[in-house]
């Protein structure tokens, strides 16, 4: 089981019910775009059996990260294990300097247009303009460029035993084709990758794992699901996940582990409980650094900080 999924709290009861002052508290949290600690109304500190408190998930509570083994590295070696390197303490990433957008046609489906929001929001934080590929040759013609940001809802398959992922329309790569050209051609400007689509994060073989083999190929930091998506919902948390990191961006010391908890938080207290799914693979104590400042005037608000 994810460890998002994780239920803090005394075991429901045979019956037990859905209490609704926990969906108060995220959504109170929500309107005050508050960081911290989501203290219930009810004053309940850890919930009962005759009740489901949704503040009894660890994934709206808690900033979870995964680390993943570099396997690359240890190729040829005799090496048993090895690390991987993440932010020292008070490093930033400049993730809206450049960004670049692919989605998958399939993802439009159902609700047409469902993927706009995310690009429309990344017009809105980007200082450059967004290159938008729904090719592999075209993306990793885009990579080229070095952008700091690589957003993709995608497809996930399997053939032939092979796990593919999937942009535009029947654009296909596997995953073990995923590259140093498909992220980070010379590995100096180790963007943040958004990968969403159904279970992107998941892999029954190891070396056929997403978030390794961008973070292989140069990703500094990768957020995929842990379980099946919808399309009509990929779009509006993508998009959520942006205009958050951009909202964060202008308080100090604010970090993507931040910016993904406080957006999970917000969209399941809309009822978007498909953000729940959300992980995070790598150094989520990367700073994020400020979008341009326009970009900061259109999307700004007031933050409050909840106390602990």
């Amino acid at each position: 089981m994810p460890l998002e999924l994780a239920y803090t709290f005394p075991a429901p009861e045979l019956g037990a019910t859905l209490c609704e002052e926990g969906f108060k508290a995220i959504g109170s949290l929500s309107k005050s775009n508050a960081v911290g600690k989501v203290v219930c109304p009810a004053g309940c500190e850890s919930g009962d059996g005759e009740k489901i408190c949704i503040l009894g998930f660890l994934g709206l509570t808690s900033v979870i990260e995964r680390q993943t083994a570099s396997l690359r590295s240890l190729a040829g070696t005799s090496a048993d294990f090895g690390f991987r390197i993440g932010a020292r303490p008070g490093e930033s990433l400049d993730i809206f300097r450049k960004a670049q957008f692919a989605a998958v046609t399939r993802a439009n489906a159902v609700s047409a247009n469902a993927t706009e929001p995310v690009l429309d929001t990344l017009r809105a934080v980007s200082r450059t303009n967004v290159g938008v590929f729904d090719s592999w040759a075209g993306w990793k013609e885009g990579v080229a460029s070095h952008p700091s940001l690589l957003v993709l809802i995608v497809h996930k398959d399997k053939e032939n035993d092979r796990h593919i992922i999937e942009i535009g329309n029947g654009q296909f790569a596997a995953v073990t084709q995923i590259k140093e050209s498909y992220v980070d051609p010379d590995k100096s400007t180790h963007p943040v990758v958004l990968l969403v689509g159904c279970s992107t994060g998941v892999s029954e073989t190891e070396f056929q794992n997403l978030p390794i083999q961008f973070q292989d190929s140069g990703a500094a930091l990768v957020v995929g699901t842990v379980a099946t998506v919808l399309g009509r919902d990929a779009g509006p948390v993508t998009a959520e996940l942006i205009r958050t990191m951009a909202e964060l961006s202008n308080l100090p010391n604010m970090a993507m582990g931040d910016a993904l908890l406080r957006t999970k938080q917000k969209m399941v207290s809309q009822g978007k409980l498909m953000a729940l799914c959300l992980s995070s693979y790598g150094d989520s104590g990367w700073l994020i650094t400020a979008p341009a400042k326009s970009s900061q005037q259109s999307l700004s608000v007031t933050v409050t900080h909840a106390q602990d």
